[in-house]
């Protein structure tokens, strides 16, 4: 009777064989909605900066053959990338240490460390960047410190210059640094140290000659991420910089908005984009992201990454070589006293305690701040009241903007949500050519400036109409908020055992039906938290605002960004505790629902 019954189950799953592959072959077509938003959304626009450069319909060179002329124009590039590198030097010596401790530290350590971290990365960028504009100030916390102490009698100039955009732009992309990092370190077997340290060698020695070089891939993932990212950002550099430290995606802004010469600005954004181009690729040949490390040592070749590491080893042999002559071979240290011996990691966690207060502190500035009770921005406040609270609920150029914020950001995550689910699905489940080139589309628009996305959505936006429009802000909007949602839910896919959905489609049930009943409840976390991070990442927009809406359209972003070029009005503390609070509680929520799936599991 078994073997009949084992009999009728192979049976089974050969009859439901050939109906599987028939309809595997629609799973592709669950990528259309995506691929039909981005070609819209991201390839048509960065095609139209191409037409508008090119002189359309006159086809000619001629705005490139000016910018090749302009030598305003490359120092101010070669400025944009010599601030990039600036700031992913200082994020790595920075952000070693904290990811170094992130992996050596307790899992509760870890996690408090990881919150820290993101918290600052989902709180808008405008708030972080006015958060320095008031602890710089003239009236701000640094100068009255400064004043304390007696190192100054009268107040310092420190906003408007190459030191506060270096500030602004490392405390913005330190998160980037850390995480990849840190990713990369937690993959390190930690034996391979100890059997260092247990043969002879030290501590630094151990680090340096396996440690270090095990983790440069890391060092130079963070390092790509946060290069790229400093090239295209504006709100920061154009905040705390002003006129006197001008970036490339400052010269295109003003060419769209003071000049009105939308061809060179297109000129301008195709070669910036063609720049982080350049670099991603010139970085993935140095260190050979991608490529096949059998392929590599057969042909011959070696990674940057591989020639540090190894002279470094060389470096700390000669320097153990050295001390042995000197003072005698070190006694091997046997297992047991590697366990009772505590590594010395005083100085990771220094560095990541003024780190993390280097990132949070400016946040916490808000709260005391929105209950100031002058006229005026000081921190600390001499006086409390609940005026400006007062101020910003009442006033309806203040209200308005925070309900189409709202509005924008629902209408953003209800489309982004499923769309992006089922290119997700497509991308994991399905087995087609062009698999790799259809999630590249995704997520490019998660490595191209924002600002050249939002330049090239303008001229679009600005011959059919959609300026000032509701959707054609949210469309902007999903450009940047489905990358999160494919990434997200493809990660809790990959991690889902397909099996049980395989038994429900071989016994007949349809894949939708299969899908629906049991892999649906397993991916419902995902799907929540992805939702919470693309509307997260609408409200929080301020790029798109600023290209694509108008008067009439106004999101708080854009009326906040307004208050501070053209007026400094304490309410707008106010609305970066509006914009914080929304953050903390979007996070905390995704923090609740990861932590109930993994009980569950």
């Amino acid at each position: 009777m078994a073997i009949q019954v084992s009999d009728m189950k192979a049976a089974a799953l050969l009859a439901a064989a050939p109906r599987a592959a028939r309809q595997g072959r629609y799973v592709p077509l669950l990528l259309i909605p995506a691929v039909l938003l981005l070609i819209f959304g991201f390839a048509a626009p960065i095609g139209t900066l191409l037409a508008w450069s090119l002189n359309a319909p006159n086809w000619s060179l001629v705005y490139y053959r000016e910018l090749f002329e302009d030598a305003a124009y490359w120092t101010v590039l070669l400025n944009t990338i010599r601030l990039s590198a600036e700031v992913t030097l200082l994020c790595s010596l920075l952000g070693y240490p904290i990811a170094y401790a992130m992996a050596q530290a307790s899992p509760a350590a870890r996690s408090a460390i990881a919150i820290l971290l993101i918290v600052p990365v989902w709180t808008s960028i405008l708030v972080r960047g006015f958060a320095w504009m008031v602890l710089l100030g003239r009236n701000g916390a640094v100068n009255n410190l400064l004043i304390a102490v007696g190192f100054t009698d009268k107040p310092i100039e420190m906003l408007y210059g190459h030191a506060a955009v270096l500030i602004g732009l490392v405390h913005v992309m330190l998160p980037y640094f850390v995480f990849p990092l840190y990713d990369s370190m937690k993959r390190i077997d930690p034996r391979l140290v100890s059997a260092a340290e247990s043969l002879g060698a030290g501590r630094m020695t151990a680090f340096f000659s396996v440690f270090l070089p095990l983790s440069i891939p890391g060092i130079a993932s963070g390092g790509l991420l946060v290069l790229i990212l400093s090239m295209g950002i504006y709100v920061t550099p154009a905040m705390l910089g002003g006129l006197r430290e001008t970036t490339t995606v400052m010269m295109i802004e003003k060419q769209i908005n003071l000049v009105a010469n939308w061809q060179m600005a297109a000129a301008m954004s195709l070669v910036l984009l063609a720049t982080a181009m350049a670099f991603v690729l010139a970085w993935a040949k140095l260190f050979g992201f991608g490529a096949d490390e059998r392929a590599h040592n057969s042909a011959g070749r070696a990674t940057i990454a591989f020639h540090l590491g190894l002279a470094t080893t060389k470096w700390v042999c000669w320097l153990t070589r050295l001390r042995i002559r000197l003072f005698g071979p070190r006694r091997a240290r046997t297992e047991g006293a590697l366990r009772q011996r505590r590594p010395r990691r005083l100085f990771a966690m220094i560095v990541t305690l003024l780190a993390l207060a280097f990132i949070v502190a400016p946040i916490m500035v808000f709260f005391p701040l929105s209950l100031n009770g002058a006229g005026f921005l000081e921190f600390p406040p001499r006086s409390y009241s609940l005026r400006w609270y007062e101020n910003y609920f009442s006033r309806q150029d203040w209200i308005r903007p925070t309900i189409t914020s709202f509005q924008v950001a629902f209408l953003t995550t209800i489309v982004a949500v499923p769309v992006g689910a089922l290119a997700a699905i497509a991308i994991e489940r399905g087995k087609f050519r062009g698999r790799l080139a259809s999630l590249g589309l995704l997520t490019m628009p998660a490595m191209t400036p924002h600002l050249i996305i939002a330049v090239g959505l303008y001229f679009q936006y600005a011959t059919i109409g959609w300026l000032g429009s509701i959707h054609g802000l949210v469309l902007a909007h999903l450009v940047l908020a489905l990358p999160l949602v494919v990434i997200v839910i493809q990660g809790a896919l990959r991690k889902v055992d397909i099996a049980p959905e395989n038994a429900a489609r071989s016994l007949g049930a349809h894949p939708a039906i299969a899908f629906y009943k049991i892999t649906l409840p397993m991916i419902r976390p995902a799907i929540l938290s992805a939702g919470l991070f693309a509307f997260l990442a609408s409200f929080d927009d301020v790029i798109m605002a600023l290209f694509l809406t108008t008067t009439t359209l106004m999101t708080l972003p854009r009326r906040m960004w307004a208050g501070i070029v053209y007026e400094v009005d304490p309410t707008l503390t106010v609305a970066s505790i509006v914009l914080i609070t929304l953050t903390i509680v979007l996070l905390t929520i995704i923090l609740l629902v990861d932590r109930r799936n993994a009980t569950k599991v």
